[in-house]
């Protein structure tokens, strides 16, 4: 670790901490460190970038306040020596591969490393608030720690920008519309994926996890190309994608889901009913949205409901239980708005 002489003692060891702890946490669920040795340089300015061998972070990544996003940041820049560095991206409209695994793998480090399962939740949220609220107030009035303030995102077009696979120049008129394509919607692409591949029942993550290993292995010393991106993740899903990246990297459409509940008490125990419509899709756009239920005797069932232009309807089994509570969209899974 290489940094001012402003920085004490405590600064060093926060950031090393990090640093050692992000490359355990990928060596361990995604392949060895592809490097012999890794150096962490503080450099001038605002922003941060992850080279073979080397991490330069600005004065910001060596603060040592703000639970959560200033982990997040210091382990994007070391994601990048698996995807960005290790592993390329083919052309420009590609090289949203780098950033935005590793924009979502930072925030997986957050939740694994810190205890509280909010820093992680309110992360996600904040990706969200970025780019279907242009921001949120509170982040300006201190009340929200992640996310860009609505001030920040006023020139920027947003999603309407245009598709994630558009890359840099979708910066044109602004700069952070790059950026939210890329980091934000980017990220959130990744994180849609786990939750295609997560085992619900279970909450295993195992075939997301292999899923890019696998990537890494196949295409260490390359430069992938979103469709082998998605070639590997079908591969581990043992079914087809492209609607899935028709929709989310080439296509700009945002779902809003008008969705009720139905808890209906009967002889054979507690009948929850779910149903649901989607707008402002096109006619061909379908989604997977996980639902989970909460019952008052502390379990919490988790199923998917394939939502089309048709709408969906989901049952669960009866339990005699007491529901506690019904989440649509559960872990903010699908980028959407809800009415």
């Amino acid at each position: 670790i290489h940094s001012t002489s402003l920085r004490n003692p405590q600064q060093r060891r926060h950031v090393a901490r990090d640093i050692a702890n992000s490359l355990f946490f990928f060596k361990r669920l995604i392949a060895p460190y592809p490097a012999a040795k890794l150096r962490v340089v503080e450099a001038p300015g605002f922003i941060s970038h992850g080279y073979p061998g080397l991490v330069t972070l600005s004065w910001i990544g060596f603060q040592i306040h703000g639970t959560g996003i200033l982990q997040a940041l210091r382990s994007h820049e070391v994601a990048h020596q698996w995807f960005g560095n290790a592993v390329g991206w083919a052309t420009y409209r590609d090289q949203w591969l780098s950033e935005a695994v590793a924009e979502y793998l930072g925030a997986l480090y957050v939740e694994w490393v810190i205890p509280d399962p909010k820093n992680f939740a309110n992360l996600i949220q904040a990706w969200r608030d970025d780019l279907l609220e242009g921001g949120h107030i509170g982040v300006t009035l201190g009340l929200k720690p992640f996310g860009f303030a609505k001030n920040a995102l006023k020139y920027s077009e947003g999603l309407a920008a245009g598709p994630l696979w558009l890359g840099v120049r979708l910066g044109q008129k602004d700069d952070m519309d790059y950026y939210l394509a890329t980091y934000r919607k980017g990220a959130f692409v990744v994180h849609s994926l786990r939750w295609l591949l997560r085992d619900l029942d279970t909450g295993s993550d195992e075939k997301f996890w292999a899923f890019l290993t696998d990537f890494v292995q196949t295409y260490r010393g390359a430069d992938p190309s979103t469709l082998d991106l998605q070639m590997t993740a079908e591969k581990h899903l043992g079914a087809l994608l492209d609607w899935f990246f028709k929709q989310w990297v080439y296509g700009m459409a945002i779902p809003t889901y008008r969705w009720t509940q139905q808890v209906q008490a009967t002889a054979a125990g507690t009948i929850v009913t779910i149903s649901v419509q989607q707008e402002r899709v096109p006619p061909d756009f379908r989604m997977p949205v996980p639902i989970t239920v909460e019952y008052n005797d502390g379990v919490k069932i988790t199923k998917r409901v394939w939502v089309d232009r048709q709408g969906a309807q989901l049952t669960f089994r009866p339990r005699h239980a007491r529901v506690k509570k019904v989440v649509f969209n559960a872990g903010n899974a699908v980028l959407c708005r809800l009415k």
